[in-house]
């Protein structure tokens, strides 16, 4: 057993009960946010805001002399994953764009070299997770990387010399789903492609090459009419597990169309199909229901690791709603099935070029 998973096996994830009492009052809380990119001439970072529909601009934010020639990865509890494209042995992450972060001097954290897999490549870098925020004090952070491939990566952030590095049971390249954790089962979950089955690694396991696999079982399937169907099965749908701040898990597929305009064949994001996880039999299936109606909860999906929010702890967020950035970007309000796309005219740059959503945080 590696050292990686000796020490997770002793790992206390339990809150001190100190740790309310060293709290700082918190005034203000910002809402999720979509990065568009940092411009070093200006030293300033922009952020969409999608409550306003406007650009949030932070002016005299400074990039880490470090991260000027690394590419942003992914995106996990507003930490971005860092590396250079061209020698993987350089691997930072940061808080970089997270509003709370200091301007001056956010933080920066190396992380052990990526290797490839015996007889593998290193491919590209597919999905990134965290378990935790790495500066929390209270709970030790997992860092979880797939890439395009068979390989799944973990590490501590600042204890770890080197990677544990898994063999996925399925390729990435076929799966087009992002790799989210569990706070609630403390586990990272993986849908396998066509997302019959859900793969998951329990972070206190004493074996990591076999991960666990959980049925899944679709109820109350609305009627589809043949071109529907036909979107159901495109390979150019997402979909997206995830979990709400209440442990709730859901499902999620996102379909686009594909529209033929002088020429040119684009897709648009069209329609969504939410699925709630009931109760898990016995056997270990797990029965998802479709539903229309998330109460008041926002989901944001991207290339990020997809979260919810409770819309009214953030004013003017869209309840029973999903935000997304994929072929376009916008909001979808799942009781009336309609999409209201945000218009990137007036921005300071293409918002498809750093497309991750930051979850809400305290100033």
């Amino acid at each position: 057993m590696s050292m990686f998973l000796k020490h997770l096996s002793k790992l206390n994830l339990k809150k001190p009960k100190d740790a309310l009492k060293n709290q700082s009052v918190r005034l203000s809380q910002t809402p999720p946010y979509l990065t568009i990119g940092f411009w070093l001439k200006e030293d300033s970072l922009h952020l969409y805001d999608p409550v306003k529909e406007d650009t949030t601009k932070i002016s005299d934010k400074t990039l880490p002399e470090e991260l000027h020639t690394l590419q942003l990865q992914g995106i996990s509890h507003g930490w971005g994953l860092f590396m250079d494209q061209h020698d993987s042995s350089v691997v930072r992450i940061s808080n970089f764009f997270l509003p709370s972060a200091s301007k001056l001097s956010p933080t920066v954290t190396p992380l052990p070299p990526f290797c490839p897999l015996p007889d593998y490549k290193l491919e590209s870098v597919r999905s990134v997770s965290m378990s935790s925020c790495p500066d929390q004090e209270d709970e030790e952070c997992v860092v979880a990387v797939k890439f395009t491939g068979f390989q799944l990566s973990l590490c501590v952030p600042g204890r770890d010399s080197e990677w544990t590095n898994i063999v996925t049971p399925f390729n990435y390249f076929h799966n087009s789903s992002s790799l989210t954790y569990s706070k609630r089962d403390k586990s990272f979950y993986m849908l396998a492609p066509g997302s019959r089955f859900l793969a998951s690694w329990y972070i206190h396991s004493k074996n990591w090459d076999y991960p666990k696999f959980h049925e899944l079982r679709f109820h109350n399937i609305p009627r589809f009419s043949q071109s529907q169907w036909q979107l159901l099965d495109s390979s150019a749908k997402t979909e997206h597990f995830l979990e709400a701040p209440s442990g709730e898990c859901f499902l999620v597929k996102c379909l686009p169309c594909v529209f033929n305009e002088k020429e040119t064949i684009y897709y648009r994001t069209n329609r969504f199909m939410v699925f709630r996880q009931e109760e898990a039999s016995k056997d270990g299936v797990r029965n998802m229901c479709y539903i229309e109606d998330i109460g008041d909860l926002s989901i944001f999906i991207g290339d990020n690791e997809p979260f919810c929010v409770q819309a009214s702890s953030c004013p003017g967020l869209k309840p029973n709603a999903i935000y997304f950035m994929g072929y376009d970007f916008g909001v979808h309000d799942l009781a009336t099935k309609t999409v209201h796309r945000f218009s990137d005219k007036g921005l300071p740059g293409p918002v498809f070029a750093c497309p991750y959503w930051i979850p809400p945080v305290f100033l």
